[in-house]
Parts: C-alpha cells; sequence; structure tokens
C-alpha cells in the first residue's frame, strides 16, 4: 500500500477541488431551509438528556437509535447556534468526500494504464461523490452516517501501528463497524483487532460514564430499531418482503452473505487490497441490516469508483453505470413514499448489485503487495 503522498498535479487538483467544494457550502448553507430532519431529531434528544431525561423517547419512530457516546459527541450540535450545526454537517459532507477521494486514488492501484491521478481523477471521485444521493441525502436530513463511513475507511490506510483504531471509535457510534473486528480475527491482524476493542471500549466507557441509564438501557437491547419496509430501505430484509418471500430466507442471506464478505475480504487482504477489503464488507452491511436508507449507500458509489479505477474495460462501463445509477435525481432513487408501480422492485438494483459484488469481490491488480 502506498503512502498519502500525492504528486504534483494531485495537490492543484485538490486545491481546485477544495475551491469548488467551497462553492458548494456557500450555495447548500445558503439553500437550507429546516429539511435536516435526522440533525433535529438529534439535537431533541440530545437537549433532553442535558436536561436530566434520556436520549431514548419512549417510542421508536423518529428517536435516537445510536449508542450514549454518539450523543456525546453531538452536543456541540445542541449548544451552537443555528445555522451553526447545520452548515457544519455539510462542510463535514465536503471534507468526507475529498477524504474519501483520496484514499481511492491512493489506495486503489489502477489496471494497465497505470494509476489515474492528478486533476481529472481527483475531482471526478470527489465530485461523483458529491453529487451521489447518499451524500445529498445525508445532508438533506442532517445525517452522521458518511462521517462513518469516512472514518472506517481511512482505517484501512494508516500503517498497522494504528489501525483499527478509527473503526473501534466508530463503532462506538454506530454497530454497523464492529463487522471488521471478525474480518481482522480471520487474517491475523492481531494489533488491528486489539486496536478496534480499545477504541471501542474506551468510548462505550464513556458513554457509561456520562449517560449510566441509558447506556445501560441501550447495551441490553431495550432500544428497539424499527424495520420500515418503505422504497426508501435497501436493506435485503426489505427486498425479502417487497417480492413476497418467505421471511426465513433473510436469516439465511444475512448467514450466507455475511460469510462469504469476510471470505471474499480475507482474499483481498492477502492480496494486498486492504481497502477492497472494506469496501467489500461495506456492502454487506448494506444487506444484513434490517434498515438501509439511501444515506447508508455511500459504498455503492465507493464500489463504482474502484471499478472505474482498478477494472477492465467492461468494469470501468459497469462502474461509470453504478455511478450514474446513483446520482442525485436517478429515476432508481425514490423520493416520496408514492413510487410508480414496478419502479420500487426496479430500484432494488442497489440490493441486487451489492450482493453481486459481495460474492465476486471486486477486481483486483498485480501491483497490490501480497500480504503473507
Amino acid at each position: 500500500m502506498s503512502d498519502l503522498r500525492l504528486p504534483a498535479p494531485a495537490r492543484v487538483g485538490a486545491a481546485a477541488g477544495i475551491g469548488l467544494g467551497l462553492a458548494y457550502v456557500g450555495v447548500a448553507i445558503a439553500a437550507l431551509p429546516a429539511v435536516q430532519v435526522d440533525l433535529g431529531t438529534y439535537q431533541a434528544a440530545v437537549g433532553r438528556w442535558l436536561t436530566g431525561g434520556s436520549l431514548y423517547g419512549p417510542t421508536s419512530e423518529g428517536a435516537f437509535l445510536y449508542p450514549p457516546f454518539a450523543g456525546l459527541l453531538l452536543v456541540p450540535a445542541v449548544l451552537l447556534q443555528a445555522p451553526v450545526p447545520a452548515a457544519i454537517n455539510v462542510a463535514v459532507h465536503l471534507v468526507a468526500c475529498v477524504v474519501l477521494a483520496v484514499v481511492l486514488l491512493v489506495g486503489c492501484p489502477s489496471g494497465p494504464r497505470g494509476r489515474v491521478d492528478g486533476v481529472l481523477g481527483f475531482l471526478l471521485c470527489t465530485l461523483a461523490l458529491l453529487a451521489s444521493n447518499p451524500v445529498v441525502s445525508g445532508v438533506y436530513f442532517g445525517q452522521v452516517s458518511l462521517a462513518v463511513v469516512t472514518m472506517v475507511v481511512l482505517d484501512s490506510v494508516v500503517g498497522p501501528r494504528w489501525r483499527g483504531l478509527l473503526t473501534g471509535v466508530a463503532g462506538a457510534i454506530k454497530l454497523w463497524p464492529l463487522i471488521m473486528v471478525p474480518h481482522y480475527l480471520l487474517t491475523r491482524q492481531w494489533r488491528a483487532a486489539a486496536n478496534s476493542a480499545v477504541g471501542f471500549g474506551v468510548a462505550t466507557a464513556l458513554g457509561f460514564v456520562v449517560a449510566p441509564t441509558d447506556s445501560l438501557r441501550y447495551w441490553s437491547g431495550s432500544v428497539s430499531v424499527p424495520t420500515a419496509l418503505a422504497p426508501f430501505n435497501k436493506s435485503l430484509f426489505a427486498l425479502v418482503h417487497r417480492w413476497s418471500l418467505d421471511p426465513g430466507l433473510w436469516i439465511a442471506g444475512v448467514v450466507v452473505i455475511g460469510a462469504v464478505a469476510l471470505w471474499r475480504a480475507g482474499r483481498h487482504h492477502r492480496r494486498g487490497e486492504g481497502l477492497a477489503a472494506v469496501l467489500v464488507l461495506g456492502l454487506a452491511t448494506t444487506l444484513v441490516s434490517p434498515l438501509t436508507w439511501m444515506h447508508h449507500l455511500v459504498w455503492w458509489p465507493l464500489a463504482g469508483l474502484w471499478l472505474v479505477l482498478a477494472g477492465n474495460r467492461w468494469q470501468r462501463l459497469l462502474g461509470g453505470l453504478m455511478i450514474v445509477s446513483i446520482l442525485s435525481g436517478s429515476p432508481l432513487v425514490p423520493y416520496t413514499a408514492e413510487v410508480a408501480p414496478g419502479l420500487d422492485l426496479l430500484g432494488d438494483v442497489f440490493t441486487v448489485g451489492s450482493a453481486v459484488l459481495v460474492f465476486t469481490g471486486l477486481p483486483g491488480t498485480a501491483r497490490a503487495e501480497a500480504v503473507p
């Protein structure tokens, strides 16, 4: 795995990308009405907790569903005056897209034509992510999903001494990053597994210190997670119900997909493709979770960009189609609960396609350094 230093043309691209990003931030802030519903939910829950109440309301609908450590991190969103929290959310999404673009260019060795880098590569990766529905909807709703994804992806390119620490902390914010722990164990990345345990343990302990009652309630399983079957839900659970299949197929699918994803990720790791391993596991999390909203599907454009950067001719074409399919405004992306007949099933291409990529893995490259 190469280091994070980019050649001079890429630095120019980074500067241009930052300039475009600043314009994006300005336009987004100017256009932001009171639409960040999820951010409002976080603020209401944390505000209630700061005044002696509980993070977790009496019902699961529109409620705070994350571990207490996430609530602790969101305290500034309550203390700062509007529109500062909304502006910070927009800026976080911008920075996350820039970081993900850099990590992709560094962690994804290209095919026979050499590494795709410099101005064009950086700008295309950044803008493809910025224009994708997962990022746009994350800004619109005021979500934290992209920040958590970025922590896990960035963790894949740090040195082995610290690898796993960011993933562990991310797992204390949202649970899905913990899928990396069995991957670390199965691939004998003992330090990364230990770092994940330390990061998760310290963050969770902080949650118990500041919110002992809520921590006990959350970690004892008393906080229920809703399982919506709306067209917005792109999980395997929702697909099984939309297609009127046997509900038992979901349980079987979770087991099979989880096992195959860990196996595929292990193969990528042994070929020296640590980022590909993370992408495969990330796609798997969107399948096995009972609730996968569009802002969770940032793994789809990331995998599409990997295909464009590392694949052969046909794989690059497929990657481009994946990116286009999930752009904001795509007919495959539902925006209301009223979806034209058949379009909700067509929208399941994200679920089916993610499953296919988990089973087939991502294209590799001879440039990757094999790990014994």
